[in-house]
């Protein structure tokens, strides 16, 4: 071997164990820096548990604040509870307010009822009912009058809640009998009763015009027993339906049946209110309010005097007068209306 090449031998053996001397080194470095790092993490967890063991005070300033939240929200939820409750007292407050007003108001309207009528009350039978409050007067409201025409009113919802459950049609027809003829009011005395006519017909001329052939030939196209026992359902009370009685409660029950059908949508009991609102007589509840807002029948027997309505204002009410032997009995009827009026709009 020649010189040159052992001297390249040499210098290859030693940089190949320089390597391994500097390689050793490095995996020395890693693991005593791992091991280092490893020891740091413990030395930190084992610090933390013993700050809390020696130090309770900072354990205690957590808990506090922890507390302090709670309290802080439970006194949120208390102060939101008394705001309720307070709200609700006042709610009752204002209820018994108003309660003890309209009651106030109430017993003044019927003390001046009382007093327009006078010495002439006991010969009057009278219902007032504001729908939206519920307030009623009853004056008398159980004493028995002759209905006069104001039947025709259970008998109209009589005659639609046959339409309405469809054992008879709008259009269907009846026959004219002479047991039907009778005088008095009405438009079909003088008109030729040859021909059948219309149910829907004879409802509108019996409500209208107050007709009595209309209503008696409604009336004989039913059976009889049957027809009593469902005026009495609309009135609410046992009549002695061989006098035509009746009282201003039962008209009054038949009336809020009317009006509840009519608003529940019974388009029936709204056509038997618009006939109301369009009659040809004026002169007692009507007579000074605007008719529009008057849905009313009236009623003549002898001294029996009446008219029984519902009037339409913004403050709704039903309104049901009787009256036997009066002076004057439109203009006592009428004076009742119109301080009934003047309360309900506010004058």
């Amino acid at each position: 071997m020649s010189r040159s090449m052992k001297s390249r031998t040499k210098f290859a053996f030693a940089v190949t164990c320089v390597a391994l001397i500097i390689t050793s080194c490095i995996g020395i470095f890693w693991i005593v820096r791992d091991s280092s790092a490893n020891t740091n993490i413990t030395q930190s967890t084992d610090l933390t548990t013993k700050q809390v063991i020696e130090d309770p005070e900072a354990q205690l300033n957590s808990n506090s604040a922890t507390e302090l939240s709670n309290v802080t929200i439970l006194e949120e939820e208390m102060t939101e509870q008394k705001a309720r409750q307070l709200a609700i007292k006042v709610a009752v407050l204002e209820s018994e307010r108003l309660a003890e007003a309209s009651a106030k108001s109430l017993s003044s309207l019927e003390e001046a009822l009382r007093n327009f009528l006078g010495n002439e009350a006991g010969k009057v039978g009278l219902i007032y009912y504001d729908i939206s409050s519920g307030n009623t007067i009853s004056i008398n409201g159980s004493m028995t009058f002759n209905a006069a025409s104001t039947f025709k009113v259970p008998l109209a919802m009589i005659m639609y809640d046959q339409v309405s459950n469809g054992s008879r049609q709008e259009t269907d027809t009846i026959n004219f009998s002479e047991k039907n003829r009778e005088g008095g009011t009405g438009i079909l005395q003088n008109n030729n009763l040859s021909l059948p006519i219309k149910i829907s017909t004879l409802v509108e001329d019996a409500i209208r015009y107050s007709d009595n052939i209309a209503a008696n030939m409604l009336i004989t196209s039913m059976d009889f027993e049957q027809y009593k026992r469902q005026e009495d359902l609309k009135l609410g009370i046992t009549t002695n339906h061989a006098n035509n009685e009746i009282t201003a409660l039962g008209a009054f029950n038949a009336l809020k049946q009317l009006n509840d059908g009519a608003n529940n949508g019974n388009l029936n009991y709204s056509k038997i209110i618009s006939h109301m609102k369009n009659t040809i007589f004026n002169d007692r509840i009507s007579k000074n309010i605007p008719n529009p807002l008057v849905a009313h029948k009236i009623g003549n027997y002898d001294s029996n005097v009446h008219d029984i309505g519902i009037v339409y204002t913004e403050k709704p009410y039903i309104l049901t007068i009787y009256t036997n032997g009066l002076r004057n009995p439109n203009a006592t009827i009428s004076g009742i209306s119109d301080i009934i009026y003047a309360q309900q709009i506010g004058h």
